[in-house]
This record gives structure tokens, sequence and C-alpha cells, in this order.
């Protein structure tokens, strides 16, 4: 059709509540052009709240990628992998001479 609502849902507890965010027109004539503006302004909001959303999303599913990939080298784990620098000491068994 060429009217709508925009809506937005909020979790709450165990529930979801609705809440209108606005109302989408598209213009049949001249007369109603002025809430087709609306309409752009609410479309566009939507789609740069959309894009803020990918700043949050995309690091969360990169790091969610990485660690399934180590579950499968590795196995499952528990605890967030974390590196330490490993350390070997040798012991010597013949003592060097000096050369004078």
């Amino acid at each position: 059709g060429f009217i709508g609502v925009m809506f937005s849902l909020t979790r709450v507890s165990d529930a979801h509540c609705v809440h209108i965010v606005g109302e989408l027109v598209l213009p049949q004539s001249m007369n109603v052009l002025e809430m087709f503006k609306d309409t752009l302004n609410l479309l566009y909001l939507s789609k740069q709240h959309n894009l803020d959303l990918l700043d949050v999303v995309m690091p969360a599913l990169e790091r969610k990628v990485i660690e399934d990939q180590l579950k499968m080298m590795i196995g499952s784990y528990n605890e967030p992998l974390v590196r330490h620098a490993l350390i070997t000491f040798f012991t010597p068994k013949k003592k060097r001479e000096r050369k004078n």
C-alpha cells in the first residue's frame, strides 16, 4: 500500500514492547508531499541506526567466527584463550672453558 507504520521492539524482562516510531506515507498527489518528507527523514534515521549497529555487531560476529575456528582446532574451552610467553630454561651439562 501507500501508507505504513514503523515500529521498534524493546525487550523488557520476559516481554517485548512495541513502540510506534512514525508513519510512512508514499504520496499519491502533491497535496501530501510534506508527509513524504517526514517519511524520507524517518527512513534516513532508520538506515543510520542500522549502520551504527554494524559498528557493534560486526566486531562481535568476527570474534565469534574466530572463537569457533579456535574451538575446532583445539577443542572446546570455557575460558578465553590467554596468550603467555613460553619461557624455556636450559641448564648446561658441561661447563664451558674460556680460551685465553
